[in-house]
C-alpha cells in the first residue's frame, strides 16, 4: 500500500485557514488515515534521524529504494518476523520484532500544512524519571519522584520514592533519581547505550 501524499497540490495561506476553520476534525482525520497507511505500507521515512542505513542493514532491512514522487519515504523490506502497528496517537507507529517489541518509532504527520515524518531505532533499556508512574504525592502533601529502568517498555527496576524538590532545586530529586537508574543499567547492562542495535538488545 502506498501513502498519500497529502502535500501534493493542497491548499495554502488564508484558503487553508477557511477550509480548516469550516471542517473541524478534518486535520486529526488526515493524520489517522496517515498512521493507517504508514503500518499498512512497505515504507519508511527518509529522515533516518540518529540512524544510519548501515544500523538498519545489519537488523536485516533491505532497502529497495526510494519513493517516486515522494521524497518523505523510501521502501524496505522488514526483517523475518518483523511487523508494524499503530499507536494511540495518530502521529506514531511502531515497528516490531517477532516478539512484539517496538524496535523503530516512526513519526507521520499526515496534515497537508506540514507533512513530515522521521524514523529512529530504539534500544532495549532506558532509564527515566519522567514517566507517570515516576511521580506521586505522599501522604503528607510532599511531591516524590522515583526513576525506572526499563526492558522493551517493561520496568525490570526502580529507585526507591524520594522528594522531588530538594532545597531550592526542583529537580534535584529527579536528576538524582536518574543517575541511580542509569548507574543500575551501567552495572547490570553495561551494553544498553551501544549503537551496535544487536548489542544493545542482547
Amino acid at each position: 500500500m502506498s501513502i498519500t501524499n497529502t502535500a501534493d497540490g493542497a491548499p495554502s495561506g488564508a484558503l487553508a485557514l477557511l477550509i480548516n476553520v469550516a471542517n473541524p476534525g478534518a486535520i486529526e482525520a488526515q493524520e489517522a488515515a496517515g498512521q493507517a497507511e504508514v503500518v499498512k505500507s512497505d515504507y519508511i521515512p527518509t529522515d533516518m534521524r540518529r540512524n544510519t542505513r548501515e544500523q538498519y542493514e545489519a537488523l536485516g532491512f533491505v532497502f529497495l529504494g526510494p519513493v517516486e514522487g515522494d521524497d518523505l519515504f523510501q521502501r524496505v523490506t522488514l526483517p523475518a518476523g518483523w511487523g508494524r502497528k499503530a499507536t494511540s496517537h495518530a502521529m506514531y507507529s511502531q515497528i516490531v520484532d517477532a516478539q512484539g517489541r517496538e524496535r523503530c518509532s516512526v513519526f507521520y504527520k499526515a496534515a497537508y500544512y506540514d507533512r513530515r515524518a522521521h524514523i529512529s531505532l530504539e534500544h532495549r533499556y532506558a532509564a527515566t524519571a519522567y514517566a507517570d508512574s515516576c511521580r506521586r504525592i505522599a501522604p503528607d502533601g510532599t511531591p516524590e519522584v522515583r526513576a525506572i529502568a526499563i526492558d522493551a517498555g517493561a520496568e525490570v527496576w526502580s529507585t526507591t520514592w524520594r522528594p522531588e524538590k530538594i532545597g531550592e532545586d526542583p529537580w534535584a530529586g529527579s536528576d538524582a533519581a536518574l543517575a541511580e537508574a542509569t548507574a543500575w543499567l551501567d552495572t547490570n547492562h553495561p551494553q544498553w547505550q551501544s549503537d551496535d542495535m544487536a548489542e544493545a538488545w542482547a
